[in-house]
């Protein structure tokens, strides 16, 4: 028993590692930003002040939720991710990835 203990109070720390989850629903959330992308050298960046930023170039998307909440930042149609509070993480860039749409910020309840 001691054992599981240790391991289950190791389970939030292994879990808050800086990894974005791709997950598209959000039960109980409320959208906190919308924002559009904009040009920034070779980078298109959206940034919901507070909240979150995503920047895209490279053929990678850097994500980093600058809030004490958890979040799903989302593009629509194309990506959702799941956000631990102030983390940041890389994923590849689909090949569908357009930011047209602007970027949107759940956050969890």
């Amino acid at each position: 028993m001691k054992i599981a203990a240790a391991i289950l109070a190791l389970l939030p720390a292994a879990l808050a590692v800086d990894t974005c989850v791709a997950e598209c629903g959000c039960a109980g959330c409320g959208q906190v930003a919308s924002t559009s992308f904009v040009k920034s050298g070779s980078k298109e960046v959206a940034t919901a002040a507070g909240w979150a930023t995503m920047s895209v170039s490279d053929s990678k998307i850097a994500i980093e939720n600058l809030s004490g909440s958890t979040l799903t930042v989302t593009v629509y149609g194309v990506v959702c991710y799941y956000i631990s509070p102030h983390s940041s993480c890389t994923v590849g860039e689909p090949d569908n990835f357009s930011t047209a749409l602007g970027m949107q910020v759940w956050q969890h309840p």
